[in-house]
């Protein structure tokens, strides 16, 4: 399955990238995940290796031009309000 990851990574300083960062461990040896971010620098180390980096304009311009399902999820209960 190929997997878009939208999400902070390290070394942002929040907990989600952190979290991000152990999703994708899990998830990268069975999966093509593409990981997109809105970041300057990420550490590059704290990803799998297997993992594609990319800016997140370039998930806009991806989903435009190839829409598909979407999933979003919250790590908060009741945060989306």
């Amino acid at each position: 399955m190929r997997v878009a990851f939208l999400s902070p990574v390290p070394p942002a300083a929040t907990g989600i990238a952190d979290y991000g960062a152990e999703v994708l461990a899990v998830l990268a040896p069975r999966h093509e995940i593409d990981v997109f971010h809105g970041q300057r620098k990420i550490d590059r180390d704290s990803l799998s290796g297997s993992c594609a980096v990319h800016s997140a304009d370039a998930f806009l311009r991806r989903h435009a031009a190839q829409p598909g399902v979407t999933q979003f999820m919250e790590t908060q209960p009741g945060a989306a309000g």
